[in-house]
């Protein structure tokens, strides 16, 4: 598996903290946007 797939499948793998609410990790792009 390559490393860029293996970085994105890391980002994309959620933590289960109840039902319902997920957390997950995020990177600082540099971008003034914020979504969530």
């Amino acid at each position: 598996m390559g490393k860029e797939l293996h970085r994105l499948l890391d980002l994309l793998d959620l933590e289960k903290i109840e039902e319902g609410v997920f957390r997950g990790q995020s990177e600082d792009l540099g971008l003034r946007q914020l979504f969530g």
